[in-house]
């Protein structure tokens, strides 16, 4: 078969759109081996295959897959090294309980992911500590304000109850006064009564 230059047109128009070279052949009304020999004469342009293979798992493959298929280990106390993170898992009174047991920070007890959360969360028991520690302190300022509002109180009480009580004594001691006073009178007045009766006393034994 004669190539024309229109068939070689649309011969190099359908290899770039990706037809195999039996379509091309179909459309162009030719055989397969002649579009491949025309194609390699004109030094098209290679394209891949169109007929997938299935690869072939090479030994490395193998070998990830199998990595990915084993567990990991869980760490216990023993297993754990000098860079092995400390990180508790589960309850200790449990039989899976275990270490995270990844590679630790530098200068850190703990992994990166672990760190986050221990070092979090003990800034945030600190501002706690804190807090606490301080409501504790207003609260203990609270109690002695009132301890010290009481006391003033009770003094003050204490201090109006002995005023009335030595108002009192005073009011007692000027009526026992009053009495003995009387008492002076009336101890007057009967010594100076008494001469009087014993004279009157002897006028009637004289009479008689």
């Amino acid at each position: 078969m004669a190539w024309t230059a229109e068939k070689i047109k649309q011969l190099k128009k359908l290899w770039l759109k990706g037809k195999s070279t039996i379509e091309i052949g179909k459309e162009l009304g030719i055989s397969k081996n002649a579009v491949v020999g025309k194609v390699h004469r004109l030094e098209l342009a290679a394209r891949p295959s169109p007929i997938k293979r299935v690869q072939k798992p090479t030994t490395a493959t193998k070998q990830k897959v199998v990595k990915k298929e084993i567990k990991p280990k869980k760490m216990t106390l023993m297993d754990l090294k000098l860079t092995s993170c400390r990180w508790p898992i589960g309850d200790p009174k449990d039989e899976d309980f275990h270490f995270c047991g990844a590679d630790t920070v530098t200068g850190k007890p703990y992994c990166a992911e672990h760190c986050k959360v221990a070092y979090t969360s003990l800034k945030e028991l600190t501002l706690q500590n804190a807090k606490a520690k301080k409501e504790k302190e207003e609260q203990e300022l609270l109690e002695k304000q009132a301890d010290a509002l009481l006391k003033e109180a009770d003094e003050k009480e204490s201090k109006k109850t002995k005023a009335t009580s030595k108002k009192k004594l005073s009011l007692e001691e000027q009526q026992s006064l009053w009495e003995q006073q009387a008492d002076a009178l009336l101890a007057a007045a009967d010594e100076a009564e008494a001469p009087k009766k014993r004279a009157s006393s002897k006028k009637k034994e004289t009479a008689i």
